[in-house]
């Protein structure tokens, strides 16, 4: 039987608070946050809630009461957090927590309703051996980690959306040198390293008034007069990236981000899309990554939706030609 949700308490979660607003929340969304093995919350419109423990969406036989109930939720949400949400800007993408996502669009630009979509952020984090014996990868490939950091090599993690690749930047940031200065810079917060010698900066929307945006591009910018050893980002999307390759050739050794990509083979074409996108030609692009990255690390989920390093490739320049070739280990 479908459980109907009834509107009741009105709670939210705030900088990893729950506060009080004096709106009608639902503490079921409250239930599936606590989960520890739901990292996605779907909302497809009222009938429908779906949640990832990692294997697949998985269909909650859950529903609001209407699309009305639902719509009026997500707009008090949003209005909790200084954002507009209506006919004339029907999407909103901000933090709940530190944590936690929120990304809605609302209906009738959305179909079959409302979609809301909730990422969450294991504040766990895991150590390479761990990864280890979670088989993530073999030992042969934990001996290259481990040197690859050792020697300062600058990296990028590829792969499609919820691959591993953020648990896995999180574990090689925790065995970098203790003595070295990191700065991760990000959009919203996932970088959570025990390391010690760890700072980040965020990048923030402009508020309701359309005030107070901060790039990543800013950040970056910023970042370079902060005397950072390594300079990481979370995920490379925009025009931030002719930034970042820039400080990865003048002296910001080791540096690592990740970046959405189906193989190491289609690295270099994402990375002079984004050049492009930022009005910096493919020639350009191109002299900056011969000289500013030299690995990347490919992941990948198998049939049975388990993470997994499915490849590892070195940036090469040889007769006048940027490619990466595979790394057999």
């Amino acid at each position: 039987m479908i459980q109907e949700l009834e509107i009741s308490i009105s709670t939210i979660y705030h900088q990893g608070q729950i506060l009080d607003l004096e709106i009608k929340e639902l503490e079921i969304i409250n239930d599936l946050l606590f989960d520890e093995q739901i990292t996605d919350i779907l909302i497809n419109g009222y009938q429908q809630v779906l949640v990832d423990k990692g294997k697949g969406l998985e269909n909650t036989k859950l529903k609001f009461k209407s699309e009305d109930q639902l719509r009026k939720l997500v707009q008090q949400i949003a209005l909790s957090k200084g954002k507009r949400l209506d006919q004339s800007q029907p999407f909103v993408d901000l933090s709940l927590s530190k944590n936690i996502r929120f990304h809605c669009v609302l209906s009738p630009v959305a179909s079959p309703g409302t979609l809301v979509s909730i990422r969450i952020h294991k504040t766990k984090t895991y150590t390479l051996n761990q990864l280890l014996e979670l088989d993530l990868f073999d030992l042969k490939v934990l001996h290259f980690l481990k040197e690859m950091l050792k020697q300062e090599k600058s990296f990028v993690i590829c792969g499609g959306t919820g691959s591993g690749k953020t648990t896995l930047l999180n574990s090689l940031i925790s065995e970098i040198d203790h003595s070295k200065r990191i700065l991760v810079i990000e959009d919203s917060k996932e970088i959570l390293s025990s390391h010690p010698q760890l700072i980040s900066l965020q990048a923030r929307q402009a508020n309701i008034e359309g005030f107070g945006k901060i790039t990543l591009r800013d950040l970056v910018k910023q970042a370079l007069r902060m005397r950072a050893d390594r300079l990481i980002i979370g995920e490379v999307r925009g025009e931030e990236v002719v930034d970042w390759l820039s400080a990865l050739n003048t002296g910001h050794k080791g540096g690592a981000g990740t970046l959405h990509a189906n193989s190491i083979s289609e690295v270099i074409t994402r990375f002079e899309t984004l050049g492009l996108m930022a009005g910096v030609s493919q020639e350009l692009i191109t002299n900056q990554l011969k000289t500013s990255l030299d690995h990347v690390i490919h992941l990948e989920k198998d049939g049975n939706q388990i993470r997994k390093i499915k490849e590892i490739g070195q940036f090469i320049y040889e007769n006048n030609k940027l490619f990466i070739r595979r790394i057999e280990l």
